[in-house]
């Protein structure tokens, strides 16, 4: 079952007072009270409209419906996650769907944060406010641009070897220059960071002091900045980039006369830099990216593309999907930071390797020594993180074959002894329940369960691969597996989570199209295999089983991917369809006839069919024309009443035919159907008055 199937209809929620500001081509809405933020479309922002007073789950289905024409289960149950994730409804609602198992997990849950409340001083920011305003300006960036762009040509010309290790012959006074370069850097652009928000009358909340590994650190919240837009965000960051930089080339002409002080503060501004620089570690550049894509997930689908298509995209150069171009280039920017953070490490270990040895050998104080270990782990722990990024890196590109190997090693190994643990009656219970075998006699399940192979699952073991050609069909018989759709970025989607005798990959067993998603065993999985080739060698022992297991799985899929049964759940469909059958329709057929009773209720699978009133007769109107998906035949079911048109086959048609006792199964299984058949009812009836008239 999908998990927006479990949006309770008669739950009422609602959510607190919000902002909203335009942003790109979407909307971000604001929670003043908390201070968090959330980007929304067009779409959510008219469901955080309804909200505002509380509402039922159903009524707001009703209203999407009405203001879209369209129903989107799946939309209304994201976007309620959204909102409890950011503490966007009131504690009422937030207390009632933490009572829902599929919404407790994303009930935030409080942070700890060893805050020292603190803003710089009255006087300072009205000295500084100024000059982070202009900076922040376009005038204020070229300032900056072209304030960089010439200190730093000047490091060439610097005299030849540069001492940066020790302040006066003293590792240790080196290396505590080298700390307070780094985090005094860091608090002057937090300082301006801080300044630039509140010279634009932004707010600035639980900013203050941070301790990490006992370091104080100014922490400034610079979330109010998307209000200010895109190109309000793009400047804020550039700034920020920019200052650091040009605080950093302050040392230049010291460092040009060959003092170390100004030596270090040059380099640890460098070092800053480039570290905002970095596609990996959460800091300047990457923050940017991910505010700038507002809702789009560009920043989630870089990365993603960077640890498992970037090796592969670059080995077999060819393109795969639209905008490629950019995931690669950011990708090859990814590439190239990893190599030059790995040449300039390796050169500096290259050229103070052997002096920082020394020191530890042969140095007596203690402060010495503790200064070349600094110096020494400082200069290893990067070159550790690089080899681990690019093996990870190779891993993800690699590891689903790796894994398929290694989980056929691993069923070959324990399968045998877990079917001498599983009895026939055992299996027969599970594959009772299955609704793909619910046609099936006792007898011809006792024979299918012999056929059926037992496979065994390690914890995160894919059981298929999205891509791969589909030839089983499982049955869990214990465990729990997650259904994930990668995109083409290599980004991962949930799309449901399935347990004991839940069953998945049908199709396989009626065609060989290619898998659509991956099953990964979320625990040890112990799994009922039905291959396609035993399936089709039972069915022709078992002729009379097979047309009606092949009906059922065909009318499912289809079903299952019609917008008016897409949120009904699997067991519910194929328990409908046990008692539905598929007709077929000529040219010219007549369907149903207007004025005769209705007991049936028809969906097109294929073909064309139109609609008339008082057809035959010389005033016969045409009122509309449905093709595959479309349905109808629903007023006379739920008004209790006659056809109201006569629905003739323009073409070959194929119609899957609902009994009255199974439509409304259907209906009652989901909020989903019943709201859109209702306003369906409705428009087509509205239409018909008009016409009468």
């Amino acid at each position: 079952m999908r998990q927006h199937d479990s949006l309770e209809q008669n739950t009422e929620i609602r959510i607190k007072p919000y902002e909203v500001y335009p942003f790109s081509r979407d909307f971000l809405a604001k929670n003043p009270a908390e201070k968090t933020y959330l980007f929304v479309d067009s779409e959510e922002l008219f469901l955080l409209d309804q909200l505002r007073e509380p509402v039922t789950i159903a009524t707001l289905i009703e209203r999407f419906r009405k203001e879209y024409g369209r129903y989107s289960c799946k939309k209304i149950y994201q976007t309620v996650v959204h909102l409890l994730k950011r503490t966007f409804l009131d504690e009422k609602s937030q207390r009632l769907l933490s009572q829902n198992p599929d919404f407790a997990p994303f009930i935030p849950k409080p942070k700890m944060r060893r805050l020292c409340p603190w803003s710089p001083p009255l006087v300072l920011q009205f000295l500084l406010n100024p000059i982070a305003k202009f900076l922040g300006t376009v005038p204020g960036l070229v300032f900056m641009g072209l304030s960089l762009a010439i200190s730093f040509p000047m490091l060439m010309l610097s005299p030849g070897e540069l001492e940066y290790l020790e302040v006066k012959g003293s590792y240790f006074m080196g290396a505590l220059c080298w700390l307070c370069s780094l985090m005094i850097i860091a608090w002057l652009k937090n300082l301006f960071r801080f300044c630039l928000l509140k010279s634009r009358g932004l707010e600035t909340p639980n900013s203050g002091v941070l301790f990490q590994w006992g370091i104080p650190i100014f922490d400034v919240h610079d979330g109010d900045i998307l209000t200010l837009g895109w190109a309000g965000v793009l400047r804020f960051h550039l700034a920020c980039f920019l200052f650091t930089g040009l605080i950093g080339s302050l040392g230049i002409f010291g460092m040009l006369h060959g003092n170390v002080i100004a030596t270090i503060w040059v380099l640890s501004g460098l070092v800053t830099v480039f570290l905002d620089l970095s596609p990996f570690v959460p800091r300047e550049m990457l923050r940017a990216l991910d505010r700038l894509a507002g809702k789009s997930q560009l920043l989630e689908n870089l990365r993603a593309f960077v640890d498992k298509k970037y090796v592969k995209r670059v080995l077999l150069l060819s393109s795969s999907f639209q905008n490629e171009g950019y995931f690669v280039l950011f990708g090859t920017f990814a590439v190239l930071w990893v190599y030059s953070a790995y040449r300039i490490v390796s050169l500096v270990i290259e050229w103070h390797l052997s002096r920082l040895q020394g020191v530890l050998i042969l140095q007596e104080s203690l402060l010495e020594r503790f200064a070349a270990v600094v110096y020494l782990l400082a200069f290893v722990f990067p070159i550790l993180i690089l080899v681990w990024h690019v093996l990870r890196v190779l891993w993800l590109n690699y590891a689903p074959i790796v894994r398929r190997v290694l989980s056929r090693i691993s069923r070959l190994a324990s399968g045998s002894s877990r079917r001498m643990q599983l009895k026939c009656e055992e299996i027969l219970t599970c594959i009772r329940s299955v609704p793909v075998f619910g046609g099936l006699s006792e007898e011809s399940l006792t024979r299918l369960a012999d056929c059926l192979e037992i496979e065994c699952y390690r914890k995160r073991a894919p059981i298929v691969s999205q891509g791969d050609k589909g030839d089983a069909f499982y049955v869990i018989y214990q465990g729990s597996v997650a259904i994930i759709s990668e995109s083409d970025t290599g980004l991962e989607t949930v799309l449901a989570v399935l347990g004991n005798n839940d069953s998945f990959g049908e199709m396989s067993l009626v065609n060989e199209s290619p898998r659509t998603a991956t099953a990964l065993a979320l625990t040890p999985v112990v799994a009922l295999k039905l291959s396609k080739d035993v399936f089709q060698h039972f069915v022709m022992e078992h002729i009379e089983d097979k047309e009606a297991i092949v009906r059922l799985v065909q009318l499912g899929s289809f079903l299952n991917n019609t917008p008016l049964f897409e949120e009904v759940p699997t067991e519910v469909m194929y328990q409908v369809l046990m008692h539905a059958e598929q007709r077929e329709f000529r040219p010219g057929d007549i369907i149903v006839r207007e004025g005769e009773s209705g007991d049936e209720f028809f969906v097109i699978r294929s073909g064309e069919v139109r609609f008339w009133k008082d057809y035959g007769r010389a005033n016969a109107v045409e009122i509309r024309t449905l093709t595959q998906g479309g349905h109808f035949g629903e007023i006379a079911l739920m008004e209790a009443g006659l056809r109201t048109a006569t629905a003739v086959a323009e073409t070959e048609c194929k119609l899957v035919v609902l009994t009255r006792a199974a439509f409304f199964l259907l209906l009652q299984s989901s909020v989903t159907s019943g709201v859109m058949l209702e306003m369906t009812t409705r428009a087509r009836l509205r239409s018909d008055m008009e016409l009468a008239r």
